[in-house]
């Protein structure tokens, strides 16, 4: 009896210095869970944890983050100059094109902008190419509502068979970039190449890349004006090979008026 007592007291202190010291499972990348390491496939142990140690590692971007590069201030002072200042624009709208003879100027329609209503009118280059029957040589664009309404104006019945005569267009047709647009695309990379002239005007000539080309904007430093947007290849822009751009022929600053932008 005294044997069976014993040998119960020891059973009961085995149980209890083993759940004092249990021995920490490991659970596999594989999902099995084993008392030792070494029993997980080996080209999987460095992928091993313990059971107990649930919590996932933060996750640290270590990334280094990219400060933004901020304007020259020269460059900001030009590109904020028109604030306050300009309130309407007339011009030439001229594309360059290139032809066979190298890159031209086609002289456009004039358009006259009024910044409080956001009304454009457009007079026609050459209404001539417009058959007589549907022809209008003034169009009057809204561009917050991106409509338009197109009359033949002219007096002259061989011109505009009946004068004032509301015709149809489309706002498309006149959805051109207007030249303050421009500033909204210049990069703080953007740096003042020279000085030169442009229509008699003195002008600064920003240098900066976009959608990988080289670009070149005419900016008038009294009124904070693009007058000129040019853009050159990588490949051809030492040897000054234009592709393409756009003129303001011809501006005016502030002489537009309402009465002007609205159909009469």
């Amino acid at each position: 009896m005294k044997h069976v007592t014993l040998y119960i007291a020891l059973a009961v202190l085995l149980v209890l210095v083993t759940g004092c010291f249990s021995v920490p499972k490991i659970v596999c990348p594989d999902g099995t869970v084993v008392a030792d390491a070494r029993q997980c496939d080996t080209h999987l142990l460095e992928d091993v944890r313990l059971d107990d140690d649930v919590d996932d590692a933060p996750v640290v971007d270590d990334a280094p983050s990219v400060a933004e590069v901020p304007y020259d201030p020269a460059v900001k002072a030009l590109l904020e100059k028109h604030v306050g200042k300009v309130k309407s624009l007339s011009f030439t709208y001229a594309p360059i094109i290139l032809t066979t003879k190298g890159p031209a100027t086609y002289a456009g329609d004039k358009y006259s902008w009024y910044e409080p209503l956001n009304r454009v009118r457009v007079d026609l280059h050459d209404a001539t190419k417009i058959p007589k029957d549907t022809r209008y040589d003034t169009v009057y664009v809204n561009l917050a509502s991106r409509t338009v309404q197109a009359y033949c104006l002219n007096k002259n019945t061989a011109y505009c068979p009946v004068p004032g005569e509301q015709r149809t267009a489309k706002f498309s047709d006149f959805d051109i970039v207007y030249p303050l647009d421009w500033l909204d695309e210049v990069p703080s990379t953007a740096f003042i190449k020279e000085s030169k002239m442009f229509e008699n005007r003195d002008v600064k000539v920003l240098r900066y890349e976009k959608d990988g080309l080289y670009v070149e904007l005419f900016i008038d430093p009294f009124n904070g004006v693009p007058l000129r947007r040019a853009y050159f290849t990588a490949e051809n822009y030492e040897a000054r090979t234009l592709q393409g751009g756009v003129e303001y022929q011809d501006i005016a600053y502030n002489l537009v008026k309402d009465t002007d932008v609205v159909p009469k």
